[in-house]
Order: C-alpha cells, then sequence, then structure tokens
C-alpha cells in the first residue's frame, strides 16, 4: 500500500505541477502581450548586399556611383553605398541602402 501512495502522490505532484504552469503561463501571456509597433510614416527601405569576385568590388561601386547620380536627376534619393574594409569576412562585398 505504501508504494501505491507513493505513486500516487508522484502523480498527483506532477499533474499539481502541471496545471500550476499552464495558470503562471496564463496569466503572464496577459501581462506579457506584445504591443502594437506603428511606423512614423510609410517609407521603405532596401538594402542589398553584393558578394562579388575577388578585386571587382570597385567596378561595382563605379556603377552604382553612376546609378546614384541618374537616380538624384529624377528625385531618386540614394541613401548610400559603402565597402566595408575593417573586416576580413566583407572583404570583396558593397552594400547599397536606397529607399
Amino acid at each position: 500500500m505504501a508504494i501505491l501512495d507513493r505513486h500516487l502522490f508522484k502523480e498527483l505532484s506532477v499533474l499539481a505541477i502541471a496545471v500550476l504552469s499552464f495558470v503562471a503561463g496564463s496569466l503572464s501571456a496577459g501581462f506579457l502581450r506584445p504591443t502594437d509597433v506603428r511606423a512614423d510614416n510609410n517609407r521603405v527601405f532596401e538594402l542589398m548586399i553584393y558578394h562579388t569576385k575577388p578585386g571587382r568590388v570597385a567596378d561595382l561601386e563605379d556603377i552604382f556611383r553612376d546609378v546614384s547620380k541618374l537616380q538624384a536627376a529624377h528625385n531618386l534619393i540614394t541613401v548610400g553605398y559603402w565597402v566595408p574594409n575593417e573586416d576580413p569576412a566583407w572583404k570583396d562585398t558593397f552594400v547599397y541602402l536606397a529607399p
């Protein structure tokens, strides 16, 4: 009988822990519900990252320099373009950001 009582006690303990965990999770979900985030405007930005063949980043930079001049002539603003040069993992990489 003692073994049966111990087994029943374990089962009831596990059940009680499960119920308490469910209740605690349900309560905290109500308090920690994510809030809606709204943008100040409807601007969208485009981030383009190009990985070039070794030594070809300068060619791509020249192309985008010409393109950004053409875009500026039509009131299309380029936020910027750059070549990361600090980290060797970004070697031969060109980054372009435009609205």
